[in-house]
């Protein structure tokens, strides 16, 4: 059996889901409650039959998608109105209990307060019963003083009387009867696992991060909410990317610069070493620089498969054996005076460091 270099990888559970506004990136949605997390794509194959018994020459793919199904466990307001494409607005209408003693056989609100009509009604009502009453109450008018119309009360009895009134930390989610479900930036960090390394071959340990990105999705206008008294209300963020073009491929010219839907990452931890830099290099060997040039290190990545990789300069230390004739600031190479000086370049943990030499040459 031919044993290749391997690293399985398991994937199980969600550890956060970030929802983004495109036009100022600004995080909208934010939860690490997430109960069910499927991303899965789709595309059509239309078959193209041809010769001797009409057999498939080749399948032409169409109609690709990537839908997402999410589910969270806490209850949010704001992803409600994401799914209806609204926006959470404060000062909601908001009900107001109260006990009120009857004076000279009236009752009137406190001068201090503001009634309003609650939603969907005509005026603004109230609704009284007798404090201890187990009955709802009936509903009345409140006219411009405050006053309760037309409910008789026995004077010093007390009432328990229930209005509305806009409260300015209540949040309010308007539903319109015609609505678009909104478009947003979503993506999930999700852990990652192998039996790498560990001391049982099925019993895995952490060993990174996977994300995925969908640049542009909308989703499904999916506002669901359960009152159950049994079941929990959970939070539904469901929708399909739409079709996205990156920046810097705009006005690029290639044959055909096919939009994105979404992008997928994995992130290996660096657990007692780095487990996918295999070793580092400079591009071309020992480096020459004349008197006062300057030009980016070569420095570059070997990666477990072999491929090149650019590597970010934060995560070097360089430092020069004679910094009055070659010196380094973040990862630039400076010619400082006619001579000869050594490079050594340390990477990540796990990575063996390198030197190379340089010569700087007189302009």
């Amino acid at each position: 059996m031919l044993l290749l270099n391997n690293q399985y990888l398991y994937l199980k559970g969600t550890c956060e889901v970030t929802v983004k506004r495109p036009a100022d990136g600004q995080i909208v949605f934010q939860s690490s409650k997430v109960a069910t997390n499927n991303f899965s794509t789709q595309v059509d194959m239309s078959p193209i039959r041809a010769g001797l018994g009409n057999t498939i020459a080749i399948q032409l793919p169409s109609d690709s998608a990537v839908n997402l199904e999410l589910t969270t466990a806490d209850f949010s307001l704001q992803a409600r109105a994401m799914q209806v494409g609204s926006e959470l607005t404060y000062n909601a209408i908001t009900p107001v209990c109260t006990t009120i003693t009857a004076a000279s056989g009236k009752l009137t609100l406190d001068e201090s307060a503001v009634p309003v009509a609650c939603y969907g009604d005509n005026d603004v009502y109230c609704y009284v019963n007798h404090a201890g009453a187990s009955d709802p109450g009936k509903a009345y008018t409140i006219n411009e003083n405050n006053e309760v119309v037309g409910f008789s009360a026995v004077n010093g009895d007390p009432y328990n009387v229930m209005y509305y009134e806009r409260r300015a930390d209540s949040q309010e989610l308007g539903i319109s009867g015609f609505f678009a479900p909104g478009i947003y930036t979503v993506s999930a960090q999700m852990a990652v696992f192998s039996t790498e390394g560990t001391n049982a071959g099925n019993r895995g340990s952490q060993v990174g991060w996977a994300y995925y990105y969908i640049p542009r999705m909308q989703f499904n206008g999916d506002a669901t909410t359960n009152g159950s008294q049994t079941d929990p209300a959970t939070t539904i963020l469901s929708g399909t990317a739409l079709s996205y073009q990156d920046a810097a491929q705009i006005g690029t010219c290639t044959d055909c610069n096919y939009p994105m839907l979404a992008y997928m990452t994995y992130v290996p931890m660096v657990v007692n070493g780095n487990n996918a830099i295999t070793a580092m290099t400079v591009v071309g060997g020992n480096l020459t620089v004349e008197v006062g040039e300057s030009y980016v290190i070569p420095v570059k990545y070997v990666m477990n498969d072999n491929t090149i990789v650019q590597p970010n300069f934060s995560e070097l230390t360089i430092t020069s054996s004679a910094t009055g004739t070659a010196s380094v600031t973040n990862g630039v190479l400076t010619g400082v005076a006619a001579g000869s000086a050594t490079l050594t370049i340390e990477g990540p943990e796990g990575v063996e460091d390198i030197t190379v030499g340089v010569t700087v040459t007189s302009a």
